[in-house]
């Protein structure tokens, strides 16, 4: 809750990760993508266009377009684009990031859940019911699933650990 406050020390953190590395330097690109995701809880969607954007094409071309932190960007985008209305493209970056966490996390990582459970939000937005509702299914099975995983068999919560960079937020 204390975006306004946050926004300027953002904004420092990547100017001085690209005046240290560069704009292209996957600190400085994880700095803006940072910045684009606050932008975005703050209602200033062009701003935060602008970085993400940014952010996921400079990602794209520096780590390749499967890496996770490429992948992160690319469900930050959708989040952005279904906050703009355009939900057409937020189901396509949606669906991008849920098939590459899927390949990389597997299906039950909360990675992989969250871009499905979004996917399922743009599908109802857009009418459609069907396609949402089996989504909505196979969520919750894979939800099921992972709980049973993540509880060992002595009872103790064993959870995966994601790497640093699919959990890095705000």
């Amino acid at each position: 809750g204390r975006y306004s406050e946050a926004e300027p020390l953002y904004a420092r953190a990547l100017a001085e990760y690209e005046a240290a590395y560069g704009p292209d330097h996957p600190h400085s690109l994880t700095s803006a993508n940072n910045l684009a995701i606050l932008l975005r809880e703050c209602g200033k969607l062009q701003e935060a266009e602008d970085l993400q954007c940014r952010a996921l094409a400079g990602r794209e071309a520096a780590l390749g377009p499967d890496h996770l932190d490429t992948l992160a960007s690319a469900h930050s985008l959708g989040l952005l684009r279904r906050a703009q209305g355009q939900l057409d493209n937020a189901g396509l970056l949606f669906l991008r990031a849920l098939r590459g966490f899927e390949a990389q996390l597997g299906e039950a990582h909360p990675s992989t859940l969250a871009g499905m459970s979004n996917l399922v939000g743009v599908l109802e937005a857009q009418g459609a019911r069907a396609d949402a509702e089996a989504l909505r299914r196979k969520l919750a099975e894979r939800q099921e699933a992972g709980q049973r995983e993540a509880q060992g068999g002595d009872g103790r919560t064993n959870a995966p650990k994601a790497p640093p960079s699919a959990t890095r937020t705000i």
